[in-house]
């Protein structure tokens, strides 16, 4: 990147970067130079239970409840 070029980052969710919920963002800045380095998706409470249940699906449904204990190490 350069000097001048901002960083957009959204919140990675089921394979994908999706913005958070609220549309809400926040600056991290460069501690070198206080400078804005990143854009970043702001996440809440929505976004959390959006992540966990996402997560739960893919426990629930994907392949890991029926693989073997020493095949999931």
């Amino acid at each position: 990147t350069t000097a001048h070029e901002v960083l957009r980052r959204e919140i990675f969710l089921s394979d994908q970067f999706v913005p958070a919920l609220s549309g809400e963002t926040f600056t991290v800045l460069n501690p070198a130079t206080n400078q804005p380095l990143a854009e970043v998706a702001r996440a809440g409470l929505a976004d959390v239970e959006r992540a966990v249940a996402t997560a739960r699906r893919a426990f629930d449904e994907g392949p890991w409840p029926r693989r073997a204990t020493w095949t999931t190490t």
